[in-house]
C-alpha cells in the first residue's frame, strides 16, 4: 500500500470540562455482554452547549449471578439514581431502553484520570 494523503494534522482533540454542573443529553447506548449475558449498558452523553467537550460515558451495571446481596442492591440504587437524573420512568421490574436516547439531565461532572487519560464522569447522588 502506498502513502495515504489526508490532513491528519487538522484533527482536534475534544476537551475535558472543569468540574461543575452541566446539561447532558443521552446520545446512544451499547449493551455490554459477558459470556453471552447482558451485564451492563454503556451510555454515551453529549454536553449541551459545549461542542468542544469529550463525550461523557456512564455504565448502568445490571445485577448478575454471583453478586452479593449488597453488590446487587448497590447496582439497583445506582441505576435508580441515574434514571431519575434523566427523568426516565422505571418500575419495580425495570425500565424501557427506548426511553434513553434523547433524555436530558442536569448533572454534576467530575474529572477523573484513568491510566493517564482524563475524562468527565457523572457524579451520582444516591
Amino acid at each position: 500500500m502506498s502513502f495515504i494523503n489526508m490532513n491528519l494534522g487538522e484533527a482536534k482533540e475534544k476537551e475535558v470540562l472543569p468540574e461543575g454542573e452541566y446539561d447532558l443529553v443521552i446520545e446512544d447506548y451499547m449493551p455490554v455482554m459477558e459470556n453471552d449475558k447482558l451485564i451492563a449498558l454503556s451510555v454515551r452523553h453529549s454536553v449541551d452547549g459545549h461542542p468542544e467537550a469529550k463525550a461523557v460515558f456512564n455504565r448502568i451495571n445490571l445485577p448478575t449471578e454471583g453478586d452479593t446481596e449488597e453488590k446487587r442492591n448497590n447496582k439497583l440504587l445506582f441505576a435508580i439514581a441515574y434514571l431519575a437524573l434523566f427523568g426516565i420512568e422505571w418500575t419495580a421490574t425495570g425500565f424501557d431502553t427506548d426511553e434513553l436516547q434523547g433524555s436530558r439531565g442536569k448533572c454534576f461532572l467530575k474529572v477523573q484520570e484513568y491510566e493517564g487519560v482524563l475524562s468527565n464522569q457523572i457524579k451520582l447522588r444516591i
